[in-house]
């Protein structure tokens, strides 16, 4: 305890500790997104779009909307592809 009778981290400074957490935040946020991409790129033919999955997994989490997407149909624009 110091002399005004506050605690301080052991080893690092204040300043350090809030620096070394925004690091770690910004790295966490970045990885998730990387994990939101994916599922987005997944709804692209479906009726959804791309947008339509990218944001509901950006705001809930990707493991929710990927299965929503294998109860969502095809788009028409694939549904009604002649097949070569």
């Amino acid at each position: 305890m110091t002399r005004r009778g506050l605690c301080q981290p052991i080893g690092e400074r204040p300043a350090q500790a809030r620096q070394q957490l925004t690091d770690e935040t910004v790295l966490e946020a970045i990885v998730y997104i990387i994990f939101c991409v994916p599922t987005g790129f997944r709804g692209v033919n479906r009726r959804m779009s791309f947008l339509g999955t990218f944001v509901p997994a950006l705001a809930s989490t990707p493991l929710l909307v990927l299965p929503v997407l294998f109860f969502i149909g095809p788009s028409r624009r694939v549904e009604w592809c002649p097949r070569e």
